[in-house]
């Protein structure tokens, strides 16, 4: 294990070194630490002021979009029962929305309520039910997320992922959060451009796993009565799980109550003892794998050794299908490698989004000896179109060096756009064949 950690970290330094010559237009988020010992309506001041864009240019667009899309159509009890939902099962959290609802007053001074933060929360959930306003997206939908994930031949496993999503100010919402304990110790550490939610959809524990979530359509859209009874009963927002996991295993306790406050819990040990499992990467494999939703997602997941690293994809209840094992990718060209974006790996990947194809074309090309590192995976990441338009920030995340690296990009195009594929959901050619680097339409993540 310690020489997997060297050898990544040696990996992210060249990485580091190098990156701002592969790529123009890219920055590090902010970062900020959140204590989780002092007091939950506390533990997110000063994390607004961070964000150094205005509340013109930064916040107001983004939730100008959201509320047009999908916010404006929740009925006052939609939005009584959001917010009464995080008050009953998850109060920890429900006093940090309040301490955040403090921020929006003390530092831009407006008035942005613990019930609408309240509905961020389910985001995710309300987005895949019929209250999503189709004809204000578009009339086709972009979600667009990648996850990349490589072993090399010292069994040492690299994962950076991609976040895509609109409208363009969400770059400037983007925060690298570290929860750490009361001696200053981290728990765990992620990103995101929502985690005014009070969670992240990208995330790593040191020495366990680095995680992210990427959105899995569900066709036709989930009825909304029944995405309110499962947030009424207590189901896990997607931006909770993984905050839930880590804490967990943290503090060797059960996800599935570690948001309760309770002090009796159940340990990993005895968790690993009744699954059979061999580590505590395995139970959070089974863990995330099992853990009831309100709406389905797909789960990338990379450990700290070999064969480590997998693909859930998820509905409600369980697995759609068998976890795409890294050491065991049926259907793949290799078995060190994975790419997931937002399509079901069991079926071919889709001629007007070819991201996963794209992908696994450069792996094949650069070769697993320089595919399979922080560097080779983020040049892949960083080329088009895995890199788009859309394209929030990349996190660079090494579960065995215990490190995250993210970075914020830039919406660009090929330079030459009749040289890249025909893809109209990113790059409009106009008669100058200049490529338009304005997201015109909704992503979700």
């Amino acid at each position: 294990a310690g020489q997997a950690a060297m050898a990544a970290r040696e990996q992210l330094a060249v990485m580091l070194a190098t990156a701002p010559v592969l790529v123009w237009g890219m920055a590090a988020p902010p970062s900020f630490t959140l204590n989780m010992s002092a007091s939950p309506r506390m533990r997110w001041h000063g994390a607004l002021s961070l964000i150094s864009s205005s509340w013109d240019d930064a916040w107001l667009p983004v939730f100008e979009a959201h509320n047009r899309t999908l916010f404006a159509s929740l009925s006052s009890s939609q939005w009584s029962d959001a917010a009464a939902a995080v008050r009953q099962h998850f109060p920890e959290q429900a006093e940090e929305l309040m301490g955040i609802a403090d921020e929006f007053s003390r530092v831009h001074h407006q008035y942005v309520s613990f019930e609408y933060l309240a509905g961020w929360v389910y985001f995710h959930e309300i987005a895949h039910s019929t209250l999503l306003n189709h004809s204000a997206v578009g009339t086709t939908l972009r979600r667009e997320c990648t996850g990349l994930l490589a072993e090399d031949g010292a069994g040492n496993v690299y994962h950076v992922a991609n976040m895509d999503q609109s409208p363009e100010a969400v770059r400037k919402l983007t925060l690298h959060v570290l929860f750490t304990d009361g001696h200053g110790n981290t728990l765990f550490e992620g990103v995101d451009w929502y985690w005014f939610t009070t969670g992240v959809s990208r995330a790593i524990r040191a020495g366990l796993a680095s995680v992210q979530e990427n959105w899995r359509n569900s066709l036709p859209p989930l009825d909304a009565v029944a995405v309110f009874a499962a947030i009424k009963a207590g189901v896990a927002p997607q931006i909770f799980v993984f905050r839930q996991a880590f804490l967990a295993a943290a503090a060797k306790m059960s996800p599935k109550t570690a948001h309760t406050g309770q002090t009796e819990m159940i340990s990993i040990h005895d968790q690993r003892e009744d699954a059979a499992a061999t580590d505590q990467f395995e139970v959070l494999v089974s863990h995330l794998s099992l853990n009831k939703l309100a709406a389905p997602y797909y789960v990338v997941i990379a450990g700290t050794r070999h064969g480590q690293g997998a693909v859930l994809a998820r509905d409600p209840s369980g697995l759609a299908a068998p976890p795409l094992r890294l050491s065991r990718a049926v259907g793949s060209f290799s078995n060190w490698s994975l790419v997931q974006t937002n399509y079901d790996h069991w079926l071919p990947d889709p001629a007007f989004d070819p991201r996963r194809s794209s992908a696994e074309a450069m792996l094949r090309q650069f070769g697993r000896g320089r595919a399979a590192s922080a560097l080779g995976l983020f040049a892949i990441a960083s080329a088009y179109p895995v890199h788009n338009p859309h394209t929030a920030f990349t996190a660079v995340m090494s579960a065995a060096a215990g490190t995250m690296h993210a970075f914020v990009r830039d919406a660009m195009c090929p330079e030459n756009p009749a040289a890249a594929p025909g893809d109209p959901r990113y790059c409009v050619r106009t008669h100058a064949a200049t490529p338009s680097i304005k997201p015109s339409q909704e992503t979700f993540a």
